[in-house]
């Protein structure tokens, strides 16, 4: 008698198993997978968890659509801006794009600005910026290209710059601003004078 229970138990315990192993291997496949033999108890009982089960999403990465001023600052930082002006072109990117590195636009002159420094289509080949629109549209191979307009004409390339002077002269960022680095580099200056 014990053996015949013995017996039966491992019985079920193989049922079991094979029902785990084969509704596991059903749960791996894709979720819009159609099962048409309905033959099977085991296939009826996991058909309906084929259904519930959604792919898992593509891991996407993405640059925000607005960016921080403080982030912007880095960026411009990092690209090679002396201290000084980082907070004036901080403030430039806000005029210009409102911190949206996607942001494009047409000039009435039919050039293009791109992302967040608002970069002219006519860079686009120009030496240093040697980069296509859809470059552009990267924050920073965006504020790159933006040093080496600076470089070349410095902040009235950059006509937000000509309208907004005094207010971006007193941008803060990260509790800085252009007069006290300004001051600061004078101070360092000279210092290393002496």
């Amino acid at each position: 008698m014990v053996s015949m229970l013995a017996q039966a138990h491992i019985e079920r315990k193989d049922t079991i198993m094979k029902k785990l192993i084969i509704s596991t291997t059903l749960l791996c496949l894709p979720a819009n997978l159609q099962v048409y033999s309905s033959q099977s108890l085991l296939v009826k009982e996991i058909a309906p968890l084929l259904t519930k089960k959604k792919a898992p999403n593509p891991v996407v990465v993405t640059v925000p659509k607005t960016l921080s001023p403080r982030t912007v600052a880095r960026m411009i930082e990092n690209a090679g801006f002396p201290k000084e002006v980082v907070p004036v072109m901080t403030c430039l990117a806000e005029y210009e794009s409102n911190f949206k590195p996607h942001a494009i636009n047409k000039n009435t002159n039919n050039t293009h600005d791109y992302g967040l420094l608002q970069i002219n289509s006519l860079w686009l080949k120009k030496e240093g910026c040697n980069l296509s629109a859809n470059d552009l549209l990267n924050p920073e191979k965006n504020v790159a290209c933006a040093y080496k307009v600076y470089k070349t004409q410095g902040l009235t390339a950059w006509t937000t710059y000509n309208k907004f002077k005094h207010t971006c002269l007193a941008y803060e960022v990260n509790g800085m601003n252009h007069k006290t680095l300004l001051a600061e580099a004078k101070i360092i200056e000279n210092e290393e004078l002496m």
